[in-house]
């Protein structure tokens, strides 16, 4: 059994038993806090992150986002552990893809967001240019005969 097979037997496990990223690497012997050592394992196992923030994500997460049907099928067969090692030498296989987020909001909502972000800049400039505007009419006018 390589190497990359038993990191990515580990993946499999977090994914099952709800982990982080994280904690596969520490299960592993692999100091989180170590640059050098974690661009080296990166960089052995090309289905892994390579950005250490993406170290805190849980593997759910990460599975989805970087290859959606494989998580799909994790799902499925979850509750029984040892066929979803079936899927390591796949897993092998695969790289990691570092522009691929995955996000629950579809691209309307993302789009109607922005309009919504961008009417509300608008209405507040609004806002405060009448604010502005009624502040300067409260004062007294003293140099007008009434």
């Amino acid at each position: 059994m390589s190497d990359s097979t038993k990191v990515a037997e580990w993946l499999v496990i977090g994914f099952v038993k709800h982990w982080r990223m994280g904690q596969i690497t520490s299960a592993l012997g692999v100091d989180l806090e170590d640059d050098a050592a974690m661009m080296e394992f990166s960089n052995a196992y090309p289905f892994l992150p390579v950005s250490k923030w993406e170290y805190r994500a849980p593997v759910r997460a990460f599975i989805a986002s970087q290859w959606p049907k494989l998580n799909e099928w994790l799902l499925k067969h979850e509750s029984t552990p040892v066929s979803c090692l079936a899927v390591v030498p796949k897993i092998v296989g695969l790289k990691c893809s570092q522009t691929n987020k995955s996000t629950f909001i579809d691209n309307k909502d993302l789009a109607d967001g922005v309009r919504t972000r961008l009417d509300m800049k608008i209405t507040k400039a609004g806002n405060a240019a009448r604010r502005t505007q009624r502040l300067s009419h409260q004062r007294g006018a003293w140099n007008v005969c009434k």
